[in-house]
């Protein structure tokens, strides 16, 4: 599991959501993926991090 499915999973729990239930066809937690990859480029680029935008 990548940092950013634990982290779009965590995002699930945060808002009460079931992270495996499907949402327009795809597990829950996939759409906070977005989300979690503009949180952690702005860490990383903070910290001096390579960014990974894929």
């Amino acid at each position: 599991m990548t940092r950013i499915e634990r982290a779009a999973r965590a995002m699930c729990r945060f808002h009460n959501l079931p992270e495996n239930t499907k949402f327009e066809g795809r597990p829950m937690w996939e759409s906070y993926v977005p989300e979690v990859k503009a949180i952690l480029a702005a860490i990383d680029e903070t910290e001096g991090t390579p960014v990974d935008r894929s």
